[in-house]
């Protein structure tokens, strides 16, 4: 069953865990342009948040299964 069908609500949504993956997606977009910008340091943060990303989504997935 999806979010916007009736009867779920917004309460369904996880929004801890959407801000958590979208708080990660910008933390990987901008290490990845300070890395360009000639930091290659930069790629471990961006590498740990895209993992954090990654895992929440998996969990995410793995919640919504029935059964």
């Amino acid at each position: 069953m999806r979010w916007w069908k009736p009867g779920r609500g917004l309460r369904a949504v996880r929004w801890s865990s959407l801000l958590l993956v979208v708080v990660c997606g910008l933390v990987v977009l901008v290490c990845l342009v300070v890395a360009l910008r000639g930091r290659p340091a930069a790629l471990v943060p961006a590498a740990v948040a895209a993992a954090l990303a990654l895992r929440e989504v998996r969990r995410l997935r793995r919640a919504r299964r029935p059964g």
